[in-house]
């Protein structure tokens, strides 16, 4: 019979294989994902996905990682699922950073924001198309606006100003949509509150079922943090019934 010192070096090495595994399909996202992108995109996301890859191949977080994944081949079918999990890693990380971008007041931020784009958008209409014929333009403006040189540059400012709020205000829709978020997340934890609810209904329809577990050891490395399994399910379960997907 086995000695319990034997079962542990047994486990020790299932684990760690399992981790090289995972280092594997980690270095292969990272040559056919990131590597064809730019080398940085704005906010630096490409910079901190290569740092979350860094931190799955970082030897102190072997045994746990190794342990994810043993669970996550159980219920592998196709052979590429470790490479699939490294994307929606990546996926799940990129919009929990995305928090940082969105104010404490979610909801009343993302009505702000549509009125402030839609006031942009009237004001570039009014600025292109109809105060060059207002005669009192001239007089208001004086000489620095009614150049036409100057002119142009103001328009155009106002048409960045739109597209800018455009943007994000779709941003802002996207997390609140697709995760849930609203004002009874506490911005301390919005943070893992996204990371863990985005990465189980990945894990779900990756593999049919709910791998809380895995999420809990995956959230842990990825965010440096400590997560429990009961928090875990609160997230994804808050989410669901936020979306109605519940």
């Amino acid at each position: 019979m086995p000695s319990s010192k034997g079962n542990a070096r047994a486990g020790l090495k299932t684990k760690r294989a399992a981790w090289l595994r995972a280092k594997e399909a980690a270095d292969t996202v990272e040559a056919t994902s990131l590597g064809k992108r730019e080398a940085d995109a704005p906010g630096g996301a490409v910079q901190k996905e290569r740092l979350l890859l860094n931190r799955l191949r970082d030897e102190s977080h072997a045994d746990a990682v190794g342990e994810a994944w043993i669970r996550i081949e159980r219920h592998s079918k196709n052979g590429d699922e470790g490479h699939r999990v490294v994307r929606h890693l990546l996926e799940a990380f990129t919009l929990s950073k995305s928090i940082a971008l969105v104010p404490v007041d979610y909801r009343r931020s993302l009505k702000r924001l549509s009125q402030l784009k839609d006031f942009a958008g009237q004001l570039y209409t009014f600025f292109a198309d109809d105060i060059v014929s207002d005669p009192v333009w001239m007089i208001i403006a004086g000489s620095r606006l009614t150049n036409e040189r100057d002119f142009e540059a103001t328009v155009a400012s106002l048409w960045h100003i739109q597209l800018f709020l455009t943007g994000r205000e779709q941003e802002f829709s996207h997390i609140f949509g697709q995760i849930g978020l609203t004002r009874e997340v506490k911005v301390a934890a919005a943070q893992r509150v996204v990371f863990s609810a985005a990465l189980s209904k990945a894990m779900h329809d990756l593999f049919g079922r709910w791998l809380d577990d895995v999420v809990r050891i995956l959230t842990n490395v990825a965010l440096e943090t400590e997560t429990s399994v009961d928090q875990v399910k609160h997230a994804r379960k808050g989410t669901a019934r936020r979306r109605g997907a519940y």
